[in-house]
């Protein structure tokens, strides 16, 4: 089963610095994607964690396993979106101290 997080590997690795002493800072473009890849997972595992306290409350007929894929398809998509639009300002945040 692959899950996307919203995060690409080659996301993480362009923002990484070679260990040689020549290394430049990333670009701000560059660190903007992966702070907004970071607010996109970070978002996700919040909503994966909300939801888990909701398990409690539960009906039969909400307690499926198709209907938690499609919930985790929901929050996927809805982490990204909000990521996207920078509703919860923490790629700005990080943006902002990584590019001083």
């Amino acid at each position: 089963m692959n899950i996307n997080f919203g995060v690409s590997l080659s996301t993480l690795s362009d923002i990484a610095l070679p260990a040689n002493m020549n290394a430049q800072a990333p670009t701000v473009e560059t660190l903007s994607q992966v702070a907004q890849s970071f607010e996109s997972l970070y978002v996700q595992m919040l909503l994966k964690s909300m939801r888990s306290v909701h398990q409690v409350l539960k009906s039969d007929f909400s307690s499926s396993q198709e209907n938690d894929t499609y919930q985790d398809l929901l929050d996927q998509q809805l982490s990204v979106a909000l990521a996207t639009t920078q509703s919860v300002g923490i790629s700005k945040l990080i943006v902002k101290c990584l590019g001083d």
